[in-house]
Order: C-alpha cells, then structure tokens, then sequence
C-alpha cells in the first residue's frame, strides 16, 4: 500500500508540475506578445534624430535647396536669397540690396498640434507682436545678414502662425510659412526696419529624401 501510494503522490507530483510549466509558458507568450506589439507601435514615433535634402517652393516652383535636421529642434537654411529679393522690392533706400544672407540654419523650435494615422501635426513656438495698428503678427523664424559688414536680423512676419506636418509612415516633412513682412534689424544697435509686402506669400518646405 505505502508504495501504490507513493506512486500515486510521484503522479500528481508530476502531473502538478506539467500543469505549472504550461500555465508558465502561456504567460510568456503572452507577455512576449504585448512586448512585440509595443515595440510595433513604438516605431510609429517621430524620427528623434534625421537629416533630409529638400526644396523650398513658392506656387509650386522651387526657389531654393537645403538640408533639415531633425532634433529636439529643427534646423533649416530658409531660402535667403528670395526672401531679400522680396525685401529689396519694397526697399525704397535700395539698403537691402547689398545684403549677404550668411547661408546660417534657422532653428525652429515646434509644439504638437494633434495627429492622424498618417501624419503628426505641428505649430511653430513662435513669438507674437503687434504692430501699429494693433494687428497680431507671428515672428516665425529669421536669418541673418551682413549689410555694409555689419549684421542684422531679418525676422519673417506672418498673419497666421507658420505649421509643420510629419507623415509618420514615410517620415516626410513639410513646412508652410506665410510671410507678409520682414523685419530687418541691426543686432548692435537694437534698430529695425520693417518692409510689408504688397501681398502675403506662402513658402513651403518638402524634404525629398533622408540622408542621415
């Protein structure tokens, strides 16, 4: 009888045991499956880090050429050269016809908006300023230049804040910003000059390919 009954404990022993392991095994198949699907939906984050080759466009014709560097910020060369043609057809003075854009990447500092299933929506963390007639204007980015060897600033004045949109499954940037003045000013000596244009215009920013 001892020995039936010890055989009958060495069963349900093992029996007990078999149980355990399945039940430990269906536990980590399940927890290795959440894992997978977090890791899955982790790499639907933004891109923390990216250099780009884009185009910058004016009514669909490109008017420039630049690298974006995707960080905590963005870093973008704006297209200098047609912005200051803009300036120096309101310039009177004919001043900002010597202007030396210094080719310098604008820092873009961004602040969610929302999202979709394809795309990340973002604002510019830009400051605001009214002017004399009491309108709200947005200062969405600047870039420097040297005019007469001495550098100034030139600020991009928009009605409406300037966006970033990220399509999330291509990685693709776009950028709009609509200018209607730019705002020239000494950096020694505080003084600024504002140049409005006789009508507003949109530039867009499209990265092409990534190259980083």
């Amino acid at each position: 009888m001892r020995m039936k009954e010890f055989g009958s404990m060495v069963e349900l022993c093992r029996w007990w045991l078999s149980g355990l392991v399945a039940a430990l095994m269906v536990t980590a198949c399940a927890v290795g499956g959440d894992d997978t699907y977090a890791a899955e939906k982790g790499s639907d984050a933004p891109v923390s880090q990216a250099v780009y080759e884009g185009e910058w466009t004016v009514n669909r014709q490109v008017v420039d050429t630049a690298r974006l560097v995707v960080g905590p910020t963005l870093h973008v060369r704006l297209p200098e050269s047609y912005l200051m043609g803009l300036c120096t057809s309101v310039d009177k003075s004919g001043m900002t016809a010597l202007a030396e854009p210094l080719g310098v990447a604008a820092e873009i500092r961004l602040v969610p908006q929302g999202y979709s299933e394809q795309s990340q929506y973002m604002a510019f963390a830009s400051p605001t300023l009214l002017d004399a007639n009491a309108e709200l204007r947005f200062n969405t980015s600047s870039f420097s230049i040297l005019i007469d060897g001495r550098l100034h600033r030139v600020s991009l004045l928009c009605p409406d804040n300037a966006n970033a949109v990220m399509q999330t499954d291509m990685r693709q940037w776009t950028l709009g910003i609509t200018v209607s003045a730019l705002l020239v000013t000494d950096t020694a000596t505080g003084q600024s000059v504002e140049h409005k244009l006789p009508v507003a215009v949109t530039i867009y920013y499209n990265t092409k390919r990534r190259i980083g």
